[in-house]
């Protein structure tokens, strides 16, 4: 599943592990002389890349750009659209240009026009260093364009920053196997299943805060793996509404059979009446989602059994 999710909530989903300790400075070499270093205010200080925890706000500037590429792509205005996202990259890095910035890309990708899209990325890839999402988004570019190095780099990069981000382990196994690295594809895969089953497990736990729940819940709506859908339609039943409204949110781009049969049986069993308006409309919403993508059948709401009226035989 490729889910267009707010950055700020996917990359800050899961973070089981702390990312991996600063490699250690080396010492002065035996016979150097080592000079009284200058003050901190005397040295230059280089800026730090953003985390998803340090990325500012975008501005309002950016904001209405970024909102008006949206609705400029809905209406099927691309040339309008890309001009509004570039508007919105501008005015330094933040949240929302660095979501413009994917956005462009994915948008030039799909018309074609990938040595635009490779040079987006590949900026993004070296100012973004600790954002996994952007690493992880540039690497599947990368690879389904046959470069798998640069996808390796982008993906290790992705979870050095946060171990648990499921995507990226099953990405990096498999353009290991395509570069014939086998036997670390093994460890890679065996990894990633390990991970996901940890996450599965989580996203159920009872005994643990709704908001973990619902973080394990947003990495497993990243993946194309079944087992996926299938915690999320399970999560439908989760006690919390306000989880089970979220998972609907995450379901309503799913086009899998099993996702529109989740969403048609929960919004019949829903109990609260604003959670089921919620589902209903998500249902209606991944239907449409659907028959954009297929022409197959869909499942409809199901219907409560009719009583057979008294005067039946």
């Amino acid at each position: 599943m490729r889910r267009a999710l707010s950055l700020a909530v996917l990359l800050g989903a899961c973070r089981s592990e702390p990312p991996a300790s600063a490699p250690a400075t080396a010492s002065t070499p035996p016979g150097a002389t080592q000079s009284t270093p200058p003050s901190a205010a005397a040295l230059p200080t280089a800026p730090a890349p953003p985390t998803p925890e340090t990325l500012a706000e975008g501005t309002p500037t950016q904001l209405a750009a970024l909102n008006g590429a949206k609705a400029a792509l809905a209406a099927g205005k691309d040339r309008e659209a890309l001009a509004l996202f570039r508007e919105a990259m501008e005015g330094g890095m933040t949240g929302t240009s660095v979501s413009a910035a994917l956005a462009a890309a994915e948008l030039l990708s799909a018309r074609g026009r990938d040595a635009e899209a490779l040079e987006l990325y590949r900026q993004l890839v070296s100012r973004a260093q600790l954002i996994p999402e952007v690493q992880f988004t540039a690497a599947r570019f990368f690879w389904t364009h046959g470069d798998d190095k640069s996808a390796q780099n982008a993906l290790e990069a992705a979870l050095m920053v946060q171990p648990d981000f499921l995507p990226a382990w099953r990405l990096l196994g498999m353009a290991q196997a395509r570069a014939g690295k086998k036997t670390e594809a093994g460890r890679t895969l065996t990894e990633y299943e390990l991970r996901l089953g940890r996450i599965v497990r989580r996203s159920a736990d009872s005994s643990i805060a709704a908001g973990e729940r619902l973080g394990a819940l947003v990495m497993l709506s990243m993946l194309d793996d079944d087992r996926g859908v299938e915690a999320l339609v399970k999560a439908l039943k989760d006690p919390d509404a306000g989880l089970r409204a979220a998972v609907a949110d995450m379901l309503a781009d799913e086009s899998a059979p099993e996702a529109l049969a989740g969403l048609a049986e929960a919004a019949l069993a829903e109990k609260d009446p604003d959670v089921r308006l919620h589902l209903a409309a998500q249902l209606a919403r991944a239907r449409a989602h659907a028959r954009a993508e297929t022409a197959s059948p869909l499942p409809g709401l199901p219907r409560p059994p009719v009583a057979p009226s008294s005067g039946a035989p």
